[in-house]
């Protein structure tokens, strides 16, 4: 422990919140680009001597502090899909991203956010155990796919490659949930445009808000993605005064962002859907691959019939093992 320059604490996560194959469970607090974060840390039941390491970016669960999966557990469809990485021997370590760490309120779509965040856990978690190698991998699902795509890691890891299951096509999917006002109202137009309101001051969606609409997106911060639903559940779009505010210059370029690839992502990238996934559709993912492959990177696709958006952690997980071990064992 004396020898920790980014690790602050490790504190044991319960039982009942491990993906299955795990050894142990921390909760860890540790520095990164200038404030104290917070994650979760797995260390696999069958290990060898050297363990290499799965950065895991999770789907969206909230915005404060409140909902921090290192608290509180990732999503159980998660944790299965984890338990076979740690049965495999992958160290798991998975970021609470800025604003669920404690830190103001998590950016939304924050896309380069989270892809910071998953790769600043990684000096962490090799701090508590020697045995985590610098041979990492970034992986995530919904959200967290995004940024897993984004992750560009420093020069003291050896990164092998990203997989993103599912995705999204955000300027699709956001035009398709707002674009018609007797559409029920979804929680993550709220959650964009709290996230636009941060990010570029000069939104107000107060001004197109209705009254019920101001109040709904004022009570959101603090509330897990089942009670934001709870929340809308009685409303319609056109009852917050909601409808085509995807379209909005500010809106549009906050998700057009997400779309774009800096320099230093990942050289070999596996991307995985489902074909009747809405969030992460068939053709929006190739077009996406096309991009990836233009800016030097191999990219697998993988493509599954059957299932909804959340089936995909499962449909993908034996060929995302197989990848991985190809790359990083």
């Amino acid at each position: 422990m004396t020898g920790w320059t980014c690790l602050l604490e490790a504190d044991p996560i319960p039982s009942e919140l491990w993906p299955a194959h795990t050894a142990r469970g921390w909760r860890v607090r540790y520095r990164d680009s200038g404030r104290v974060s917070s994650g979760s840390v797995f260390l696999p039941a069958y290990t060898t001597a050297r363990m290499p390491l799965l950065t895991w970016a999770h789907c969206f669960v909230g915005l404060d502090g409140h909902n921090a999966p290192s608290a509180h557990g990732l999503p159980r469809v998660e944790r299965a899909h984890l338990s076979a990485w740690l049965a495999q021997g992958f160290a798991v370590a998975a970021a609470d991203y800025r604003g669920l760490d404690g830190c103001g309120l998590s950016p939304f779509p924050g896309t380069q956010q989270i892809a910071a965040d998953i790769m600043g856990i990684c000096p962490a978690a090799r701090e508590l155990d020697e045995r985590i190698e610098k041979t990492v991998l970034a992986g995530g699902f919904c959200q967290g796919a995004r940024g897993a795509l984004h992750a560009c890691p420093g020069p003291d890891l050896n990164y092998k490659g990203a997989v993103a299951l599912a995705p999204p096509d955000y300027p699709a999917y956001f035009a398709h949930i707002s674009d018609n006002p007797d559409f029920p109202a979804d929680a993550l137009m709220l959650v964009l445009l709290d996230g636009v309101r941060r990010t570029a001051p000069e939104f107000r969606p107060r001004d197109f808000l209705t009254r019920t609409g101001v109040e709904l997106l004022e009570a959101i911060s603090t509330l897990s993605v089942p009670q934001m639903r709870q929340l809308v559940a009685p409303y319609t779009v056109g009852d917050l005064g909601a409808a085509g505010s995807a379209r909005y210059e500010p809106v549009a370029a906050a998700l057009n962002r997400c779309a774009s690839f800096a320099p230093g992502i990942a050289k070999s990238v596996l991307v995985g859907t489902l074909g009747a996934d809405p969030v992460s559709p068939r053709g929006a993912a190739q077009r996406m691959c096309e991009r990836l492959a233009e800016r030097g990177a191999e990219v697998t696709h993988r493509s599954y019939i059957r299932g909804g958006h959340l089936d995909i952690l499962r449909s993908a997980a034996a060929d995302t093992l197989d990848w991985a071990i190809e790359r990083a064992v």
